[in-house]
């Protein structure tokens, strides 16, 4: 019998062990498509191609510096090379509930829009 309730008691430790690791493991918040990460640039680079209808998707991470004070539908993306303007409203989501100064890594494609060049996203995590 106490051989039994040593499994038992070790069998309960390492569940509570696995239950603490995995309470403590950083949550990760993915909207639109999960961003490539095979794709990754830093914004200096992405800022030198050729913005296009047809250019192929890029992802890139940096911090949100500034969001739309109305719908969060955009938002200013820096790292250490650069910035750039991120535009979500043609994947359809907001990033509302994403805090200024996240770190976020974001997929999409380099395009012009009106007198701007933005970065269409497709998708985000944070």
């Amino acid at each position: 019998m106490p051989r039994h309730r040593a499994l038992f008691t070790g069998g309960a430790f390492l569940l509570g062990i696995i239950a603490l690791l995995a309470g403590c493991a950083p949550s990760t918040h993915v909207m639109g498509a999960i961003p490539d990460e095979k794709r990754l640039i830093s914004i200096g680079a992405l800022r030198a191609l050729t913005p296009s209808a047809a250019s192929p998707l890029v992802t890139v991470r940096g911090k949100i510096i500034v969001k739309c004070p109305v719908a969060a539908c955009w938002f200013r993306l820096r790292d250490k090379t650069g910035e750039v303007k991120v535009d979500v409203k043609g994947a359809y989501f907001t990033v509302t509930e994403t805090p200024l100064g996240s770190e976020v890594t974001v997929s999409g494609r380099w395009v012009k829009s009106g007198e701007d060049t933005i970065l269409a996203a497709t998708g985000l995590r944070y």
